[in-house]
């Protein structure tokens, strides 16, 4: 509690690895399952989001098994997206999908393969 006061950005990071390692304790235990994660781009989240979306040991470039997004807040302002395009462009090159509305999300996932069209 104290490091959220004192270091808010170092305090998102020490967030995003204690929900890698608990995710990676759950994963251990479904080596068969897929995974879609979905956070905010607050405390912790993308950096978990750019863990969890690793190349696997494989050398697979990206794992078919999970999909990683994350929901753009707005800044202080209330009006502007938090997440700069740039910083977008970039997270989505890791395979981190930014995005700012739930139909977005959702069309997202049916592109990728992890929704029928039924499911939207």
């Amino acid at each position: 509690v104290m490091m959220a006061l004192v270091n808010t950005e170092e305090a998102h990071r020490g967030m995003g690895e204690q929900k890698e390692i608990a995710f990676n304790r759950f994963a251990g235990l479904h080596p068969d399952a897929r995974f879609i994660f979905f956070g905010d781009s607050g405390e912790g989240d993308v950096d978990f989001a750019r863990s969890f979306m690793k190349p696997a040991i494989h050398g697979k470039t990206k794992p078919p098994d999970r999909a990683a997004f994350i929901h753009d807040v707005v800044s202080l302002d209330g009006v502007m997206p938090k997440t700069s395009s740039s910083e977008r462009s970039r997270l989505a090159e890791e395979g981190v999908l930014v995005f700012d509305t739930y139909i977005g999300a959702a069309v997202r996932l049916f592109e990728l393969g992890f929704m029928d069209e039924f499911a939207l």
